[in-house]
């Protein structure tokens, strides 16, 4: 097996603030390499399956998370087709301290030397070149003006690439401070990934789309 301490990457430490937690993450920074055995075109999250050989020579399954949810990773110009399952790449990023052959990845190293970029944020690693140096803001997935559209409420709506302005702070009831002293930070849904409920999924920074089916409005929601 190959992993390799690295220095530290800029954004890797934003990317903790998702919209789950990344706390089982180590913060050391470190380099594998393996074969690329699977790629999960998916959301939440965009993933890769890598095999790599210990130190006896067997082959060991890591599970190789991308910084960035599908629509990301699209916005910034990357596809499924650009990774090349059987061949050699090597992945900079971060070892889980709690799941085995569990890794957070920045950025990947093709065969050839293309380097690409996980994440929104994130600069090259290994060279000052990337294959998806694409930027998030470009006219193709810029804001539309919605009220000159006059399309109404019921259609696809999504956040800006940068984001929009979000209230992260609210004030709780008692009840809900209460509660705070049995939330397990290593054992609960946001850590499992599990679909979230009301208002938690309505901050999320992908695409609504507002139904109407007479007497009740239907809204979906891309993230899971």
């Amino acid at each position: 097996m190959r992993i390799v301490a690295a220095a530290s990457l800029l954004g890797l430490a934003a990317a903790a603030s998702a919209h789950h937690s990344r706390s089982h993450y180590s913060d050391e920074i470190r380099e594998l390499e393996g074969e690329l055995v699977a790629v999960h075109w998916v959301n939440p999250h965009v993933g890769f399956a890598v095999s790599i050989r210990d130190e006896q020579g067997r082959a060991e399954r890591w599970r190789v998370e991308g910084l960035s949810s599908l629509l990301t990773m699209e916005r910034i110009g990357l596809t499924s087709e650009m990774f090349p399952v059987g061949e050699r790449v090597r992945v900079v990023g971060s070892v889980s301290e709690r799941r085995a052959r569990d890794f957070l990845a920045s950025n990947m190293l093709l065969p050839g030397g293309a380097e690409v970029l996980l994440g929104s944020n994130v600069a090259p690693y290994w060279s000052d070149a990337s294959v998806n140096r694409r930027d998030p803001a470009a006219a193709d997935s810029a804001p539309v003006d919605a009220a000159a559209e006059n399309r109404g409420i019921f259609r696809v709506w999504s956040a800006a690439p940068n984001g929009v302005g979000q209230r992260t702070r609210f004030p709780f009831t008692d009840a809900a401070l209460a509660a705070r002293t049995e939330w397990d930070p290593v054992d609960n849904f946001a850590e499992r990934c599990e679909p979230e409920g009301m208002p938690r999924i309505m901050r999320n920074p992908h695409p609504f789309e507002f139904v109407d089916h007479g007497t009740r409005i239907a809204v979906h929601s891309e993230l899971y």
